[in-house]
């Protein structure tokens, strides 16, 4: 598959998130730069700690926000470098024309 092919893939369902090992993204990447930045720093058993910590405080957000809440949270009030990252092929969000 070409990088066209992903670009207009359907999912089983309208709320469907991506997820990594397991965890949705939003769940997967603090939980990542967390054990990282512990492995370099040689705190490794702390970093585990504190991602589960983490983990389950990002559940206890999201717990009933919907699926996707953090990202519509990055999205709207994240800077625009975050926007761009995240959402490569969406507007930025200080635009928001209204249809």
């Amino acid at each position: 598959m070409n990088d066209e092919d992903k670009k207009y893939v359907i999912l089983k369902y309208l709320d469907e998130e991506n997820k990594i090992m397991g965890l949705p993204i939003d769940e997967f990447i603090p939980i990542l730069l967390i054990i990282i930045t512990g492995f370099l720093c040689k705190f490794l058993l702390e970093a585990v700690v504190l991602a589960f910590l983490t983990m389950r405080l990002i559940r206890k957000i999201k717990r009933n926000k919907g699926k996707g809440f953090l990202f519509v949270l990055a999205y709207w009030h994240g800077n625009e470098a975050v926007g761009k990252t995240l959402f490569p092929s969406f507007p930025k969000a200080t635009e928001r024309y209204f249809i």
